[in-house]
């Protein structure tokens, strides 16, 4: 059932998607718009929770700690927490705003570090899955 929810949430933003680049076609190419981050942020977040509700119908709990999948779920996750308000507020930025500046600097910079650190101890910490 999960499996049928993802591929129909993939469909329906794959469908939103093409038909705002083709309403807004020299706006796509010019312009980073929110529209795109918050959906993106939206469908990534039902992804995590369906992920997070399978795993724990499961018994593979039990290992959570050496599967590289839980590893990158969390830092993806979070990252997509932190960034997404601060590519929200990004409209209301003006160049004179040079503390806001530094702030999504200093916020992207360690979002990322956080994010891959996630990932590199999930490649330490995880056994190769046997097909």
């Amino acid at each position: 059932m999960f499996k049928t929810t993802i591929k129909y949430i993939s469909l329906l933003y794959v469908l939103i998607f093409t038909i705002h680049v083709v309403f807004n076609y020299d706006a796509f190419f010019n312009a980073h718009h929110t529209f795109y981050f918050i959906l993106d942020a939206s469908i990534i977040f039902i992804c995590v929770t369906l992920f997070c509700l399978e795993l724990l119908k499961s018994d593979y709990l039990l290992n959570v700690s050496k599967s590289f999948s839980v590893y990158a779920t969390f830092g993806l996750f979070l990252w997509w927490l932190v960034t997404t308000p601060i590519i929200f507020y990004e409209s209301y930025n003006t160049t004179a705003d040079w503390g806001f500046a530094n702030l999504k600097r200093r916020v992207f910079l360690f979002a990322n570090i956080f994010m891959y650190t996630c990932f590199v101890l999930g490649l330490i910490a995880s056994k190769p899955q046997k097909n």
